[in-house]
């Protein structure tokens, strides 16, 4: 409701190039870590135990996170080891999800190794991971794989896109109990920062009229990927409206039928063995 009544008074044509002029970006800024706070409060706890030199544990959140995000241990050495690291997470998925808590599986998913500029860095499609490797030394980093294989593959992969979208955060979610390590932890935290900036995205393009590259200026400050990534998303919802909102509120909608089916609010309890009988 809250999107249907801005689209009511778009500001695009009273501002085609700043959006709304009046307000100062840092407004925008604002809202974004007014909405993410518990977000950002277990961002700087992941930050700090990954973090040795305590000068930079004082350091602002944002400065914490970039610091920690664009590690060079986290760095692929190599084109194989990016290739062989989700292959592996693949098969550990597979066990967990399929073998051990039996899911049912509609297709026992593969990888497909892409080298190809103009291609999307990662996608699932009919069983099968397309893993892009052209710019594999900027693409993404390890701490990116397990929440990635989680939302494309396993436990994701359903054949029913009425609600792929919502599952696929739901999924991320399903593997909680996997995320003990805290360069995986902050993967899946960065992941979670990233679907939440696709909505700030989506209402400053197609509501306040803001430029791509205004938002790309915001997302830099948040995000620890590639500016060539991030541009990426920001002309991706430009162009595929409402695809951003649609992620996030069908994760509402998993979430809020687990709670009133069986009162389970908090992540950690999702793989609960009456849950997984119910997933199944």
């Amino acid at each position: 409701m809250y999107l249907i009544e801005l689209v009511k008074n778009p500001k695009w044509l009273e501002h085609p190039q700043q959006g709304l002029s009046e307000n100062d970006p840092q407004f925008y800024q604002f809202g974004f870590e007014y909405h993410t706070a518990q977000l950002m409060e277990e961002v700087n706890k992941t930050c700090n135990r990954l973090l040795t030199n305590e000068e930079d544990k004082q350091k602002p959140i944002s400065d914490k996170m970039m610091l920690v995000g664009q590690d060079q241990t986290q760095c692929w050495s190599t084109k194989k080891e990016m290739v062989d690291s989700h292959e592996l997470c693949v098969a550990k998925c597979r066990h967990v999800f399929i073998d051990q808590s039996q899911f049912k599986e509609f297709n026992s998913p593969g990888i497909i190794i892409l080298d190809n500029p103009l291609l999307d860095g990662v996608y699932y499609f009919k069983g099968s991971l397309y893993l892009n490797v052209f710019d594999w030394a900027n693409e993404n980093y390890k701490y990116d794989v397990e929440n990635l294989v989680f939302h494309e593959t396993i436990p994701d992969g359903s054949p029913c896109n009425g609600f792929i979208h919502g599952w696929t955060l739901f999924a991320e979610h399903l593997g909680y109990s996997m995320l003990n390590e805290p360069w995986t932890c902050f993967g899946s935290l960065q992941s979670n920062i990233l679907r939440t900036f696709r909505m700030i995205a989506e209402i400053l393009l197609h509501v306040e009229g803001q430029t791509p590259t205004q938002v790309i200026e915001l997302a830099k400050q948040y995000l620890t990927t590639s500016e060539a990534s991030i541009t990426s998303e920001i002309y991706r919802y430009r162009t595929l409206t409402g695809q951003a909102c649609s992620y996030k509120i069908g994760l509402e909608i998993f979430k809020r039928i687990i709670h009133e089916t069986f009162n389970v609010i908090e992540v950690k309890d999702f793989m609960r063995l009456n849950l997984e009988d119910w997933y199944k």
